[in-house]
């Protein structure tokens, strides 16, 4: 899939999507939807997808189900759409959890940075 994803063929965009916004926990996978995501921000989503992508990331954020490496995810979301994943993190900036206001606090601040897509 990731190889796919370099010349954004179609299949490997809608088989990559599906993927990322599964709840699956196994070896290797949030390492793949690390690099899917860095994949993606370049790939011509559909709405739908964007979308999808966007309300996933914004979910994992406020509940706090998010692996190691989701930085690379919150990323592909402000890409895709920044106001809306702004303002899952503005709320997530009162979660009772440290990690969940530590990535809210990265998003908010990546939004103030001068030079934000």
């Amino acid at each position: 899939m990731a190889e796919g994803l370099e010349g954004c063929d179609p299949a490997a965009i809608d088989a990559a999507v599906e993927f990322f916004l599964l709840d699956s926990r196994g070896l290797w996978h949030n390492r793949a939807r690390a690099k899917f995501s860095r994949r993606l921000k370049h790939c011509p989503l559909s709405p739908v997808q964007g979308q999808a992508i966007v309300d996933c990331v914004a979910a994992r954020l406020e509940h706090g189900h998010f692996p190691a490496q989701f930085t690379d995810q919150l990323r592909l979301a402000l890409h895709l759409d920044q106001a809306r994943l702004l303002h899952a993190a503005e709320r997530a900036l009162a979660s009772p959890l440290e990690h969940v206001r530590r990535h809210a606090r990265w998003v908010v601040a990546f939004h103030r940075m001068p030079d934000a897509p």
